[in-house]
């Protein structure tokens, strides 16, 4: 009986370290989770889609293009000046 009584009780332990291990394990795997679930959201919150950046730079030529055209008119301007002086 007394040996009965010590390989039910070894049992208990290895269960409740069993079970303590798993439990650890858990609420690591759980936290390492939420910490890729916040990088996840860091980088779509700082880091700008590719069809955005395209758009920007599109944005941009254009904005480039029609100032080019404006000096354009204004050389053109100042050249017909200087040939009537």
């Amino acid at each position: 009986m007394n040996m009965a009584l010590t390989m039910d009780l070894a049992f208990q332990i290895a269960l409740g370290i069993v079970a303590f291990l798993g439990g650890w394990w858990l609420k690591n795997l759980h936290s390492e989770l939420k910490e890729q679930q916040k990088e996840m959201k860091d980088v779509r919150e700082q880091y700008q889609r590719r069809d955005d950046a395209h758009r920007d730079v599109n944005q941009v030529m254009d904005q480039l293009q029609e100032m080019r055209r404006g000096i354009e008119r204004i050389e053109a301007k100042l050249d017909r000046k200087a040939d009537k002086i």
